[in-house]
């Protein structure tokens, strides 16, 4: 790792000075209001920095379910067909430097140290007059310094919370995308679809070109009046586009093969004609990601790159074709093991829950099926814990270790007791394990080579048991 590297003093120096900020990854306390999120403060910082932010195009991304998907696939299409291309997203699973890629892989911790000395003193400087920036701030503009220091042609950069006050909303895009909406952190953005699509919507700017995949009514009709508004055409999923999904053949699956659906594309005869070079069907495309909601995420990145394309990007077939095929995302299904099959997911919310235990229906049939859970206090994991009591033969819940936000395990365990005392037909066996370590050595003790382990319910949770699974015998090959 060199004398710059993540043991290095100079690394650790880094983080504290990051760390050390307000960090609402950390607090849901705060309302998500101008007095707390504070845009001005990162235009004067960006501004300070040279702008960098307004180095080359930014395709904007929001939404509560899939952001991360769709950032992925399209930020790999385009690297694929030859663009210098820069990906932020948040949070991070294990280490920082996962925000910040650049032509497909983290950046590299002596950037980081690069970039943060030239970034501290600014900060500093800029505190006295608007106040002390935040974590999430900060690195969304070193996300912008390390894009433009490598002289990126296009930023796929996805949004924090929300959308409208979020810190990477001062970007005037070439491309605005919205993706699903469901219910998730409504302390900060409305108890409703419509007033949480109202603040996801918050990213579109006039004239931008919108593609949406809000189905939704409400929150489809709160897009499609702000797209109106401000003079933007909106490319919506299931009307001016579609996709469906085939799943894979159980049969194929082995103990060295991870089974993979195909998808299929199709824009509406009504939206072709508004593209002067035709927009290609896509027929069975093989889609490297597991389970039929991510043919939806599919369809979007599909949709974005042909609206990119009629604003005159050439972006390759061939390359889009290889993105959706061979693009793997960490702690979103992700096959981490085999013998028992090991999976871990970031499911954090019911809609995720809803579409992580559907992907586990269709694409494994296992012995036995046992998770490993965890939640956050801010999201709903009553419900969480009532659709998974019927999908899994054991559960183990367990506390992560290294946020504040953790549910305490006792808490969790009274109310998975609770519920399962409810739950129709075989009621599943409930383990407590203190700590995220701890539960993965009970669900290998427990597990048989034809059984299925689930890690679920939270980024935290991930992030603490991916390290862990990787060092065991079996472990495929990390991302």
């Amino acid at each position: 790792m060199g004398l710059m590297g993540r043991n290095s003093t100079e690394y650790r120096s880094c983080l504290d000075f990051l760390f050390e900020r307000l960090n609402y990854e950390r607090s849901t306390q705060l309302p998500y209001t101008k007095q707390h999120y504070r845009l001005n403060r990162m235009r004067h910082l960006l501004e300070r920095l040279g702008s960098p932010h307004l180095a080359s195009p930014v395709i904007h991304i929001a939404g509560t379910k899939g952001k991360g998907s769709v950032a992925w696939l399209l930020s790999e299409a385009l690297r694929r067909s030859g663009f210098r291309t820069g990906l932020y997203t948040s949070p991070h699973l294990i280490h920082l430097e996962e925000r910040f890629v650049f032509q497909g892989e983290a950046c590299k911790p002596e950037q980081l140290i690069e970039m943060v000395r030239q970034l501290q003193p600014v900060a500093e400087e800029l505190s006295g007059e608007h106040g002390v920036p935040t974590f999430f701030e900060l690195t969304t503009a070193l996300a912008w310094m390390l894009f433009r220091e490598n002289k990126a042609d296009v930023s796929v950069i996805e949004v924090g919370l929300g959308g409208r006050l979020d810190s990477t909303n001062v970007c005037m895009p070439e491309l605005t995308i919205i993706t699903s909406i469901s219910l998730d952190h409504q302390q900060q953005l409305g108890e409703t679809l419509g007033r949480i699509a109202g603040e996801k919507a918050g990213i579109i700017k006039p004239g931008i070109p919108v593609v949406s995949g809000a189905t939704a009514p409400e929150a489809a009709g709160v897009i499609e009046h702000v797209a109106y508004q401000s003079g933007s055409t909106l490319w919506q999923l299931d009307s001016d586009f579609k996709s469906t999904w085939s799943p894979p053949e159980l049969q194929t699956l082995t103990e060295t093969t991870i089974p993979q659906g195909k998808v299929s594309f199709h824009w509406s005869d009504s939206a072709k004609v508004h593209f002067p070079k035709g927009c290609p069907d896509r027929v069975d495309w093989t889609l490297g990601l597991l389970g039929e909601h991510q043919s939806r995420n599919a369809a979007l990145a599909l949709a974005s790159v042909d609206v990119l394309r009629s604003r005159g990007w050439e972006i390759e077939e061939a390359a889009v074709q290889e993105s959706l095929s061979q693009t793997k995302i960490i702690a979103r299904t992700q096959i981490v093991s085999k013998q028992p099959w090991i999976v871990v997911d970031s499911a954090h919310n019911i809609a995720s829950v809803a579409a992580l235990t559907e992907t586990l229906q269709t694409h494994f049939h296992p012995r036995r099926r046992i998770l490993i859970f965890s939640a956050s206090k801010d999201k709903d994991y009553e419900k969480m814990i009532q659709a998974l009591l019927e999908c899994f033969d054991s559960i183990i819940l367990t506390q992560f270790q290294s946020n504040p936000r953790a549910v305490p395990l006792d808490h969790l365990a009274e109310i998975a007791r609770e519920m399962a005392g409810n739950v129709k037909g075989s009621r599943p066996m409930l383990y407590e394990a203190a700590t995220p370590e701890s539960a993965l050595s009970m669900a290998t003790e427990l597990a048989s080579e034809e059984d299925l382990i689930c890690i679920a319910g939270s980024f935290f949770l991930a992030a603490e048991v991916l390290p862990l699974c990787q060092s065991k015998k079996g472990a495929l090959d990390a991302i």
